[in-house]
C-alpha cells in the first residue's frame, strides 16, 4: 500500500494549511551560532544575488518525461516532478557572497560516514544571508512553478543547506548514492 492510501491522507484529501517557516530557536544554548546580522556579510538582496533562470525542462513520473513544468498537484499524490535540467539560481555577486560565507564557516565541517567529504551544516541559523536566500519568495516561486506545488526549506535547519567541502587528496566520490528522506533536494 502506498503511504497516498493510508486513511489518513484519503480521509484529509484536498484538507490544505500553509504553514509559515519556523522562527529561529533561542541562541542561548544552542550549539550553533544562531546570528540575526552578520557584519561581514551583506543583505540578502534578490535583485543583485539571484540571476534566477528557468530550467529548460523537467522530467516527470511516472514515465521520466521531458516537459517544462511539472502539472499543478491536485491531488494527495503529491508532484509528479522527478529532477529539472540545469539552471542559473545565483548572480556572479550573489556566488561571491556564498563562497564567502562558506570559508568562514568551514572551520565547523565535519567528516562523514558517507562518501568523502566533510559536511557543513547549520548556515541557515549562522548567516543571515544564506536564510534569506533559502526563504526568498522570487526562488520558491520558481520552484513551484518547476514541481507544481508550494515548496518551503527543511524545517530540519541544521542540515538546510548543507555544503559538501571535498578532502583534498581524498579519492572516490564526494558523496555516494543514497536515498534521502525529503521530497526535494537540491545540488548547486
Amino acid at each position: 500500500m502506498a503511504h497516498t492510501d493510508h486513511p489518513l491522507y484519503v480521509e484529509n484529501e484536498g484538507c490544505v494549511k500553509p504553514q509559515a517557516v519556523l522562527p529561529l530557536p533561542p541562541a542561548h544554548g544552542f550549539p550553533i551560532p544562531v546570528r540575526l546580522v552578520m557584519e561581514d556579510e551583506p543583505k540578502f538582496d534578490p535583485s543583485v544575488h539571484l540571476n534566477l533562470s528557468m530550467p529548460e525542462y523537467v522530467v516527470t513520473f511516472p514515465d521520466m518525461v521531458k516537459v517544462k513544468a511539472a502539472p499543478p498537484v491536485t491531488s494527495n499524490k503529491g508532484s509528479s516532478f522527478a529532477y529539472s535540467g540545469p539552471f542559473q539560481l545565483l548572480s556572479e555577486e550573489g556566488l561571491e557572497v556564498v563562497r564567502s560565507i562558506v570559508k568562514r564557516e568551514e572551520h565547523r565541517a565535519t567528516t562523514t560516514s558517507r562518501g568523502s567529504r566533510r559536511a557543513l551544516r547549520g548556515l541557515y541559523y549562522s548567516s543571515p544571508f544564506i536564510r534569506d536566500l533559502q526563504t526568498c519568495p522570487q526562488l520558491l516561486d520558481m520552484f513551484q512553478e518547476c514541481s507544481g506545488e508550494k515548496l518551503l526549506p527543511h524545517f530540519c535547519f541544521s542540515n538546510s543547506p548543507q555544503v559538501n567541502l571535498s578532502i583534498p587528496g581524498a579519492t572516490g566520490p564526494v558523496d555516494i548514492w543514497h536515498n534521502d528522506s525529503i521530497a526535494y533536494a537540491g545540488v548547486v
